[in-house]
């Protein structure tokens, strides 16, 4: 989780591909090839080395590799300590989208599993599909699945752009350039105009196929939303998956010896998880770390050291979740969970 939703068509569409999504997961449970996999493992390792290899690039590599080997073990273990935290704010996030009684530890397993899954499909879908499938096997109808997915979707979407509006007229980089008590009320109104314009143009002009789709979970979200409970999951729970984030990237720096505040990192992870989103590769794989560097060397930190840090945050949240997903999608596709 992460991190923005995937894109809003890609959900809507998953109750028209909802057969095929589910047959592509049992396909993934019960006939996963070797081959197929060390393939995909292969290129998506390749590609995480060229991008280290990028970060770290020939004009500051072995200072930025000195920085590395120097980082303090203890800030490093707060880096996975807050990425562990992610899962658990991710699964209260599943419990509070759907009605269906959801057991919490193997929720949790649930979502280490996601993060293996997507490693090798771009933009969430595979988190997302995966996600269906659990929720069909612990008892929802299809259609409920699917809205439970949008709501949490929606929910982060929600919290992460409320975050960033509340955060940005704090932003340091900001204040460099611009007079915050001046302009900043301006730069959010502007932004909340767009939004709300954007919203206004995207429902006038919506696809009738989506609008039929848009009633369905409408309807079947209405329960979510009238349990004050379950929304309160919804919430803290998306906010809790994106604060943790922000607060890994922040303890990397702090592993290195860079000193950034809470609000300027909180800033930078969202931008950069929005870039992210958009990206083609798993997990905005190239993209998020370039947006992460480029974000913290506008706050002043030493190119080397943003990059430095960026590759303890990637290593610990991305890589490392890998090998315990794996365990975790075995584990739940053996006693039938997905």
């Amino acid at each position: 989780m992460t991190s923005p939703s995937p894109d809003p068509e890609d959900l809507l569409e998953i109750a028209d591909l909802a057969p095929s999504a589910a047959t592509a997961v049992g396909e993934i449970s019960g006939r996963w090839r070797v081959a197929t996999w060390l393939r995909h493992a292969t290129t998506i390792v390749a590609l995480g080395v060229v991008v280290t290899v990028l970060l770290l690039n020939a004009k500051r590599s072995e200072s930025a590799l000195t920085t590395i080997a120097h980082a303090r073990p203890a800030w490093i273990v707060a880096v996975a300590g807050v990425a562990a935290v992610t899962y658990a704010m991710a699964a209260a996030c599943t419990i509070g989208s759907t009605t269906v009684r959801l057991a919490r530890g193997r929720t949790v397993v649930m979502q280490v599993a996601s993060s293996f899954v997507n490693r090798f499909v771009p933009g969430g879908v595979g988190g997302a599909v995966l996600n269906v499938r659990y929720l069909e096997r612990a008892g929802a109808r299809r259609s409920e699945a699917v809205t439970a997915n949008a709501l949490n979707n929606v929910a982060g979407l929600a919290v992460h752009l409320a975050l960033f509006l509340g955060l940005l007229p704090f932003f340091g980089g900001l204040q460099r350039d611009v007079d915050p008590p001046d302009d900043a009320g301006a730069y959010v109104a502007i932004l909340v105009g767009l939004v709300v314009v954007g919203a206004a143009v995207w429902i006038r002009w919506i696809p009738q196929h989506w609008k039929g789709h848009l009633r369905v979970m409408q309807l079947a979200a209405s329960d979510v939303l009238r349990d004050p409970r379950r929304l309160t999951l919804l919430l803290l729970g998306s906010a809790g998956v994106t604060l943790a984030h922000g607060a890994g990237l922040w303890c990397a720096l702090r592993s290195v010896d860079a000193h950034v505040t809470p609000t300027d990192v909180m800033v930078v992870y969202l931008v950069a998880a929005a870039a992210a989103s958009i990206s083609p590769t798993p997990g905005g794989l190239g993209a998020i770390e370039v947006a992460l560097v480029t974000g913290l060397t506008r706050t002043g930190t030493p190119t080397t050291a943003a990059a430095a840090a960026v590759v303890i945050y990637r290593l610990v949240t991305y890589w490392l979740p890998v090998l315990p997903g794996l365990v975790a999608f075995r584990r739940l596709r053996r006693i039938g969970a997905i």
